[in-house]
């Protein structure tokens, strides 16, 4: 916690598979608040739980020069994911966020992050992999991503869409002119899935890179 207090030429901090709990995560966190410095951090493969999440919130929501934040495999669950999405509205420069791997995703949970997609305007790359998503979900947050100018790089890969939910995606992406690269393996989409999805890729303005089913489709640019 002090060295970040007084470290001013620190820029990135990676603490993966450190163990840390919610109590390191709070002292961290107490430390980010007074530093200026640091823009990236990265905290996956430790245990913080939902509590630790609550304290990584407060920091992102007065740290305004953090701008990368890897989260991911760190057990917050529901409501540690909504206590950082929240987080969002109050921090204008974040551009990285990856909360993928972090058990289950329920209603709430997507419905703030819905929110979160639809009023950033910093965030260009977002990671939710590995989370309970569903196709209803999907539909929830590809519907947000319709109004949503900044995020370029959307990576929602094993997250139990289905083929109802890449009939939802294959539909928000005609409307999307942002979204240049999209990772959805592990889906199990299936043929028809994995067609609308191909077909919606081949019409897009803006998608430069899929990831379908394990296979990646790039538009090449002349």
């Amino acid at each position: 916690r002090s060295g970040l207090k007084k470290n001013k030429n620190l820029c990135c901090l990676e603490l993966n598979r450190c163990g840390i709990q919610w109590k390191g995560a709070k002292s961290l966190t107490e430390g980010l608040k007074a530093n200026d410095t640091l823009d990236r951090l990265s905290l996956s493969s430790n245990n913080i739980g939902s509590l630790g999440a609550s304290f990584i919130a407060h920091a992102i929501a007065e740290n305004i020069n953090l701008k990368s934040l890897d989260i991911s495999k760190t057990n917050i669950k529901n409501s540690g994911s909504i206590y950082i999405t929240k987080a969002l509205r109050h921090n204008t420069n974040l551009c990285d966020l990856n909360i993928g791997w972090n058990s289950t995703y329920g209603s709430e949970s997507i419905d703030v992050l819905a929110n979160a997609i639809e009023e950033t305007s910093s965030l260009t790359a977002l990671c939710v992999q590995g989370n309970k998503i569903e196709s209803v979900g999907a539909a929830r947050i590809f519907r947000a991503l319709t109004s949503n100018k900044s995020i370029t790089h959307l990576d929602i890969m094993c997250s139990e869409i289905g083929e109802s939910g890449a009939v939802y995606i294959s539909n928000a992406l005609r409307s999307n002119s942002k979204l240049s690269r999209l990772s959805l393996g592990g889906n199990r989409m299936g043929p028809s899935g994995t067609y609308l999805l191909r077909r919606a890729f081949n019409f897009s303005k803006s998608l430069r890179s899929i990831d379908i089913l394990d296979k990646n489709y790039r538009l090449n640019e002349s």
